[in-house]
């Protein structure tokens, strides 16, 4: 079974999508601008392994959110997320970059996937930020 998309073109449009559906299971809806595309679905079902199946099998128009197939842990029964992070210098923690934050989470038979997604790579300007040891480099 093929789940139902809804796309927006603004997070407006979404907001009031949502408003006025009480629950909107199993409709992947997908906000796309010219340089960003967010999804997320909450699916009902009894494994991860089918939930993002379905998933990916609904999606295959979209090349941003297709790439991802095949990160998840199929045969691990743990949320997964995947956020790109560096060590801000100036505080100490590690901060979002936004050029992605994908993840499932089980909620107690539905799990929900999300993915939020730049695009183009959006390089950071000033310093080089080295993600593996979030260790920072000036560049000259």
């Amino acid at each position: 079974m093929m789940l139902n998309i809804k796309t927006f073109k603004t997070y407006d449009e979404y907001e009031a999508y949502i408003d006025k559906k009480a629950n909107p299971y199993n409709v992947i809806t997908i906000i796309e601008s010219e340089n960003h595309i967010s999804a997320d679905v909450q699916i009902e079902c009894k494994k991860k392994k089918t939930a993002l199946r379905k998933f990916f099998e609904t999606v295959t128009d979209y090349p941003d959110l297709m790439a991802w197939d095949g990160w998840f842990n199929l045969d691990s029964k743990e949320d997964e997320k995947f956020i790109e992070e560096f060590h801000n210098y100036m505080t100490g923690k590690m901060d979002y970059t936004g050029n992605y934050s994908v993840g499932v989470e089980d909620l107690d038979g539905t799990f929900y996937i999300y993915m939020n997604l730049r695009k183009e790579y959006k390089e950071l300007t000033g310093l080089q930020y080295d993600l593996d040891y979030c260790t920072e480099k000036s560049i000259e």
